[in-house]
């Protein structure tokens, strides 16, 4: 079943394979990027251990080499460990976002290789007997991949420090199929459109009108691109005006898709505290900039569900996730924070 279903996956995206492969995305990578073949040294993450031997094999599609480490995390229930290293590969790999349809492919590929691994080495007669039932998980894992739930839209707004992309990151996980919904920030996609990397920071004289109208329509652009491969989207913003919740809004109505908008408010000194105790993110508002944003109008009641912001980032999560599993958006096996 799994083999007739990876054919069929194939021959649907036989295009999308060629044409990444025409675009350069083919290419002599590491070739075996599981987590064992990865060493944490002086808190850095270390891959070793690639497909020397054979260039021919370790020439590969970039996101199919990625894929494996993702789908290891995924089957060892890290998941979100798994979506983040999705989201921060994209993120800084502009290139391989128009393959998020070929991630079922690529990771169904990835759990098939490592059962057929597990099943030879269950043959050997000195091989511990949980090596069958360690392919048999694979195998189950692979016909996962290949039969995933269908993809939501959720937008996480607020003003700056109500902790909309902690939140955004801790439910991302949950939406949709495998390695879960990937996230248009609107931080990120401001840095790549002034070709910069997300931890740089922009002169405050780049925040101009026209700067932010053509982020938003970038990001309404990346949620709806996502969505049209097959994959969940978050789309994480300030959304200050109605024009832009509308925006999104309109997004999941346009792909038929269930669409919920997640307004956290939070007040102003807890804001202040928040982004003064940042360092290393995509985000440049400072104090001075939460403490102006006090003055936008709030959504207006009904129009996007509201979240108590003020409490713990747990707190936050299980109030969203209530929201998010009336609408059948969230995962029912979602578990808790701890786990996310």
């Amino acid at each position: 079943m799994v083999s007739k279903a990876l054919r069929t996956t194939l021959i649907a995206n036989k295009q999308l394979v060629c044409d990444r492969s025409a675009a350069g995305r083919v290419r002599h990578v590491h070739g075996d990027l599981h987590l064992a073949n990865i060493a944490l040294i002086d808190g850095r993450a270390a891959p070793f251990d690639c497909l020397e031997f054979d260039a021919e094999l370790a020439t590969i599609d970039t996101l199919y080499d990625l894929a494996f480490l993702i789908m290891d995390l995924w089957q060892r229930d890290l998941r979100a460990e798994a979506n983040a290293v999705f989201n921060r590969y994209l993120d800084i790999s502009a290139e391989d976002e128009g393959g998020i349809a070929l991630m079922p492919l690529f990771l169904a590929c990835r759990a098939v290789v490592r059962s057929h691994v597990s099943a030879a080495q269950a043959q050997n007669r000195d091989a511990e007997p949980a090596m069958a039932a360690v392919a048999r998980r694979y195998l189950r894992l692979a016909f996962e991949m290949l039969h995933s739930p269908p993809p939501v839209l959720v937008a996480t707004g607020g003003l700056s420090g109500s902790g909309k992309t902690s939140l955004a990151r801790q439910i991302a996980p949950w939406l949709g199929r495998a390695p879960g919904a990937r996230i248009a920030r609107s931080d990120v996609l401001r840095k790549r459109l002034a070709g910069i990397s997300p931890e740089t920071r922009l002169p405050a004289s780049a925040y101009t009108c026209e700067a932010s109208a053509a982020v938003y329509a970038e990001m309404t652009h990346r949620a709806g691109a996502s969505l049209d491969a097959g994959q969940a989207a978050i789309a994480d913003a300030v959304f200050a005006t109605s024009e832009e919740r509308e925006m999104i809004a309109h997004i999941g109505k346009d792909h038929s898709v269930p669409f919920l908008g997640l307004w956290l408010d939070c007040a102003e000194d807890q804001r202040v505290q928040r982004v003064d105790a940042r360092s290393g993110d995509a985000s440049d508002a400072d104090a001075s900039v939460a403490r102006a944003q006090s003055s936008y109008p709030l959504p207006p009641p009904g129009e996007w569900v509201t979240v108590n912001a003020n409490t713990s980032k747990e707190e936050v999560f299980t109030t969203a996730s209530a929201y998010l599993r009336e609408r059948q958006i969230l995962s029912e096996n979602s578990g808790n924070t701890n786990d996310v």
